[in-house]
Formats: C-alpha cells, structure tokens, sequence
C-alpha cells in the first residue's frame, strides 16, 4: 500500500478517479484497486499518464500564478490526492505563508487521505467532506466561513471535475452553482481530457476502461470544453496543459493525449446569491 495508514473500516476495494490520478501523476497515495483501473486505461493508451502529469504540474503553476498576483484564498474542488509537497497549499504558502486553502471531498477514503497529508498546526488548511455537488453546504460549513473572507476574492479549482461528473449534471450548471456570488477578481482553475490530438479510438476506450469501474469519464472537444469556461479565461486562454505558462526551459509537451487547462477571471456580472446563509 502506497499511503498513510486509514482507519480499517474504510472499503479500499473500489478504485477513486482522486488516487487513480495520483498514480497517473507519479504519486504514492493509491492502493492496488486504483493502480489495477488505471493500468487497464494504460493498456489501451500507454502515454494516458502524460495528462494526468500535465494536469498536476499546470494545478501548481496556476496557484503560484495567482497567489503571486494577490489571491489568499483556495478551495480545491479537484477530487485529487494532494502530491507530497505539490499539493495547493504547499504551492499557495510557498509564496504567502497567510494563504488559506479548504480541501472538499465526499469520498470518505479520499477525504482520510487528504486529511493526513495536508495536516498543519497552523489552522490555515482545512478539509472538509462534502459533495462538489451541493455548493450550499461547502460555502455554508462553518470551517470554510470560519477561515475564508467571502468579499476576497477566492481561487476556485475544480480540475478535472467536470470531465468526471455523472451523466445526470450538466457541467455548467455545476459550475455555476459553485461560482454564483464569488467576489470579483475570483478565479476558476479548470482541467479536462480531450482526444483532439491523439487517436479518438484510444480516448473513447479509456472511457470506456473508467466506466466499467464505475467512474464517469467524458473527454470533449476543445471547442466544448471551451464553451464551459466561465467568466473570462486569462492569457494564454485554454491550451494544452503543458503549455499554460510553461517553463521555456522544459521539453517540448507531449501531446499523444491532449489535457486542456485554463485559468479564468469570473465576470463582475456573474448572478449573485447570499453566501454561507
């Protein structure tokens, strides 16, 4: 087992999208489940684990970005295992040790595992189990009104959620709910899986692979991952993952599987609603 010790109640024989990423992403904090879906998606697309390296490596330059132009507060809506010492908190207090960084999960093992590894004694992290899905009870919980400022602006990331929501969510609407009434000048930090430039055969057969472990999956065009972008997207706008302020340093993106990733500014007109009422 790759992962600190969780209570033995908890059923570790169903793989999580979260740990599954983490073992894609060069992470420890999975178990066999996790590691037997995502080699049958390997099996099918052997460069699959490129996205989910692209995703995790652009997750922590977009923070630094935003944490360097003045944003104090994160909420990771992500479904992910944070990676030791890449997780958003590390990235957000690596610049400004006043960050404040909530976690949201449902999943009860997810949610063990983050709570182990983003433990400090500073009260500046905190992790909260809760459905992405019902907004109202994470900007509500008395954790995140007990840490976050509501007027400030607030970092928004999402990741790869979008492209993993049961069939029945819409994905704008899902965003809207958990944007509607954010302050200007808040941020949403986005993700998604797109077959544009590598085979769609290959792309359609990991979903395949995922939902026959019951986890939805749905790569889309870039042209419909863009129309789900809220608010407007900053410089360089939705690009391959890779690409969104990359190293010029770094070799050249490996674009066998196309992971698109954006950075927007919500708009000022976005319809507000009473926050943690």
């Amino acid at each position: 087992m790759h992962a600190p010790s969780l209570p033995i109640e908890l059923d570790l024989d169903r793989p999580h999208v979260a740990r599954v990423n983490n073992y894609l992403a060069g992470g420890r904090t999975n178990f066999s489940a996790d590691r037997s879906l995502a080699d049958a998606a390997l099996a099918v697309h052997p460069r699959l684990w490129t996205a989910a390296r692209d995703a995790a490596l652009f997750t922590g330059r977009a923070v630094d970005h935003l944490a360097r132009a003045g944003v104090r507060q994160f909420v990771d809506f992500a479904q992910g295992v944070p990676l030791e010492g890449r997780a958003v908190h590390d990235v957000a207090h690596a610049v400004d040790a006043t960050c404040r960084v909530v976690y949201v999960e449902d999943d009860p093992v997810v949610h063990a595992l983050q709570s182990a590894l983003s433990s400090t004694d500073t009260g500046l992290v905190a992790c909260v189990r809760a459905s992405p899905l019902l907004p109202e009870g994470i900007w509500g919980h008395d954790r995140v009104r007990g840490m976050f400022d509501l007027t400030e602006p607030v970092a928004v990331v999402v990741g790869a959620l979008l492209q993993h929501l049961p069939y029945r969510y819409g994905p704008r609407g899902v965003l809207h709910r958990l944007t509607a009434g954010l302050p200007t000048g808040s941020h949403v930090v986005m993700t998604h899986l797109s077959g544009d430039t590598g085979p769609h055969s290959r792309t359609a057969a990991v979903a395949r692979v995922y939902r026959i472990h019951g986890i939805p999956l749905r790569p889309r065009t870039r042209h419909e991952i863009l129309a789900l972008v809220p608010g407007t997207p900053i410089a360089p706008g939705l690009v391959p993952a890779a690409r969104w302020h990359a190293d010029p340093r770094s070799p050249a993106a490996e674009e066998a599987v196309a992971c698109y990733a954006a950075v927007s500014e919500l708009d000022a007109s976005t319809p507000a609603r009473r926050i943690g009422t």
